[in-house]
């Protein structure tokens, strides 16, 4: 039962060391260049896709996906499910990871009644590690219309003809 426990703390502790590296931390994001991201599913693919939005018309998006360095064009039926990521949740994940994982600690002091504290404070060390690496995000189109997305490109009002799309990165 000890082992078991240890390697749960254990496991609990390394959730939480992970966060996107691709979205800004809320206090940079009036800074940030590059357009949002976009998490998407197409009709053809049933897997889950992040990528950077790099222009939107009236009937298709173009995208940079994060896994490779070229330019993508998806037209607006084929998308199934999308989400716009705005930034991460937290201007300090590791900060809120670290206090998390030491209120466990904290149930070492109570004694006989560790067996109800410990799993109540490794609930929440979950749940904090999760909501503090997560993205705010708008689904389209609830929170965010078709029509509105431009606003979240790398360029709004669509690539310049100057620039070759295939150069961008």
């Amino acid at each position: 039962m000890k082992n078991l426990l240890k390697i749960f703390v254990c496991v609990i502790f390394v959730w939480g060391c992970s966060t996107p590296k691709y979205l800004s931390a809320p206090k940079d994001f009036k800074n940030h260049v590059k357009g949002l991201y976009l998490e998407y599913t197409t009709k053809k693919s049933h897997s889950r896709e992040i990528a950077e939005i790099i222009e939107v018309k009236d009937k298709y998006i173009k995208l940079l996906p994060v896994k490779n360095e070229k330019i993508i064009s998806i037209k607006q039926n084929d998308i199934k499910y999308a989400h716009v990521l705005v930034s991460l949740t937290s201007d300090n994940q590791k900060k809120l990871n670290t206090w998390a994982g030491l209120l466990n600690i904290n149930s070492l002091v109570h004694g006989y009644f560790m067996v109800f504290s410990l799993p109540i404070n490794l609930v929440s060390t979950y749940s904090t590690s999760i909501h503090a690496r997560g993205a705010y995000r708008m689904k389209i189109p609830d929170d965010v219309k078709w029509h509105e997305l431009h606003k979240f490109a790398r360029f709004p009002q669509g690539i310049p003809e100057l620039i070759d799309e295939n150069l961008i990165k």
